[in-house]
């Protein structure tokens, strides 16, 4: 396990996918912004582990599905689909 003061990091039981938790205001991204804070994540990480092979990817938004598989890094922020539910239901209410 990482902890930074952005982030905390993890490995599955292979340690072949790690997970990047970005929590409070670092946590806030949109899709846009993810990228470079991905690369950032990536850096620290190099440090930390400079043994362990590290690729840099670009990030692919997750959708909302269940059980979905992608070829790479995925990125996701609840913080903004829970914005996006709201502007939906709003448009709802409006209709």
């Amino acid at each position: 396990m990482v902890l930074s003061p952005t982030m905390i990091s993890w490995p599955d039981a292979d340690d072949k996918v790690r997970t990047l938790y970005f929590d409070g205001t670092y946590g806030n991204l949109t899709f846009q912004q993810a990228n470079g804070s991905l690369e950032t994540a990536l850096q620290f990480l190099h440090i930390a582990f400079p043994e362990v092979p590290i690729k840099s990817q670009f990030l692919i938004e997750a959708q909302d599905q269940q059980f979905a598989t992608y070829p790479g890094a995925v990125f996701k922020s609840w913080i903004h689909d829970h914005e996006l539910r709201s502007l939906q239901e709003k448009r709802e209410e409006i209709r």
